[in-house]
């Protein structure tokens, strides 16, 4: 059996274990939360869903810059303030009022500060279900993450959340998948974005967490902003 952390499109267990994908044989441990600090960004064009989808990026003071994998927002890509993309822009203003969804404390929060814990599930999944070397027939989550492609598997250390299984607050080894190439402000699309908010209501995500991504979302791609209002 495999731990993996999902922290995108997948963390709704309605969508990772439909037919097409796991077929219930994923099962979900919790809400999880990463040690190390990251952001939330949209770096990764997707062929599966045509836009940009979640990623975890190393903010600017993370000791894992350039460790984790391959520094994703190198000199070359700086904003007009010397700020490098993978960090909060300070120069943009969020695309919907503060006075709106996502909360003016969220708001500021994400301006004010690099990098921060992020959630996601963990999933139990058999091996013969993850890695790509297993001679089966059936769909592979390497294959529906383009582990190779566009993706790269990465192990990760997070603590699962309010789950009396025993592993309460222990730091857990699990795999997980980035991004090989991060490009930065990909725009990304309700379809892909509706599922990722599912998830996280599903496993019960913190509602400043949810205005978070909401806030992450909106600083690629400002024309979702009336649209997440309703979630």
């Amino acid at each position: 059996m495999a731990l993996v952390f999902l922290y995108g499109a997948n963390m709704s267990s309605i969508r990772l274990n439909g037919p097409d994908q796991m077929a219930g044989l994923a099962a979900p441990m919790g809400l999880a939360l990463t040690v190390e600090e990251f952001e939330l960004d949209f770096t990764c064009m997707s062929r599966r869903h045509a836009c940009g989808i979640a990623d975890l990026t190393p903010f600017p003071e993370s000791p894992l810059r350039g460790v984790f994998r391959g520094d994703p927002f190198p000199e070359s890509h700086k904003t007009l303030t010397g700020e490098c993309f993978g960090g909060t822009p300070i120069l943009r203003k969020p695309a919907l009022s503060v006075s709106e969804t996502p909360s003016q404390k969220t708001v500021s929060e994400a301006i004010s500060h690099r990098g921060r814990k992020i959630y996601g599930v963990l999933y139990d999944i058999p091996d013969d279900r993850v890695f790509r070397n297993s001679q089966v027939d059936w769909q592979l989550l390497d294959d529906i993450e383009d582990e190779g492609g566009t993706h790269q598997r990465r192990e990760i250390q997070v603590v699962l959340i309010g789950v009396p299984s025993g592993y309460e607050d222990k730091p857990i080894s699990a795999l997980s998948y980035c991004a090989k190439k991060p490009e930065p402000f990909l725009k990304t699309e309700l379809h892909y974005v509706i599922h990722l908010l599912e998830g996280l209501r599903e496993f019960s995500a913190p509602p400043e967490y949810i205005d978070y991504v909401k806030f992450r979302i909106i600083r690629t791609t400002p024309k979702l902003a009336l649209a997440l209002d309703k979630f």
